[in-house]
């Protein structure tokens, strides 16, 4: 994970009174828990779109496998009345499951694209393309990007950094809520600091190390051994 906005390490790391290394290390944190939620929220976001559209796919590409798209079996109406319904349910749940689930800064491009996949199977055949191959087609890309993007987050380490720096602040806080108490002196509220930043050091580490370690796992997985 990298981050070129400041604060930096020196801000709070700098020999300083208690009071500046904590406002510098809050600093620190705050700007790290809203770096890390927006990099998070969009994988989060956009997986969970792309999980609808693979949904939407899977749902028309059963009730195909039935028959029901077939003009021997059910008239034109009702096949174009089915390809108009499902995709048209399917969006109206995904904005109950997350009003807000747009991954783009222009909420209407993501419209777009959603409304342009959902319907795709709708409009193809209503310029005559047979169906059968898209449906599995579009389920596959949905769950394909879907998964990705849990990987893309998972490697990164985004949702982690943001809980992560989100506990040490809480952490200091309630630290500097206890020195202005009067609870802890000044000497003991710093030592306490210091602890609460080595630990997010070391909790730092192993989560990269773990992720890492994740995907290493997952690799070999797919390599026979020898």
């Amino acid at each position: 994970m990298s981050n070129n906005s400041h604060p930096k390490w020196s801000d709070f790391c700098a020999t300083r009174t208690y009071p500046e290394r904590y406002k510098a290390y809050l600093s620190f944190c705050n700007d790290y828990v809203s770096w890390s939620l927006e990099k998070s929220d969009k994988c989060r976001k956009l997986a969970v779109v792309a999980l609808f559209w693979a949904i939407n796919g899977l749902v028309l590409y059963l009730i195909g496998k039935a028959g029901f798209f077939d003009l021997r079996v059910n008239d034109e109406s009702a096949i174009v009345a089915t390809l108009f319904a499902i995709p048209t349910i399917i969006i109206w749940i995904s904005k109950i499951y997350d009003p807000d689930i747009s991954v783009l800064n222009d909420l209407k491009s993501q419209d777009y694209l959603t409304l342009l996949i959902m319907y795709l199977p709708l409009i193809s055949h209503l310029f005559g393309v047979d169906i059968e191959l898209l449906l599995p087609s579009l389920s596959c890309l949905g769950l394909s990007i879907s998964i990705l993007m849990y990987l893309i987050n998972r490697l990164e380490g985004f949702t982690r950094s943001w809980s992560r720096y989100r506990t040490a602040g809480f952490q200091v806080q309630l630290n500097h809520a206890r020195f202005e108490s009067g609870h802890l002196r000044e000497n003991e509220a710093n030592e306490r600091l210091l602890e609460i930043i080595e630990q997010e050091v070391v909790s730092r580490h192993k989560d990269i190390i773990d992720d890492f370690h994740f995907f290493g796992d997952k690799v070999n997985g797919f390599i026979p051994k020898k």
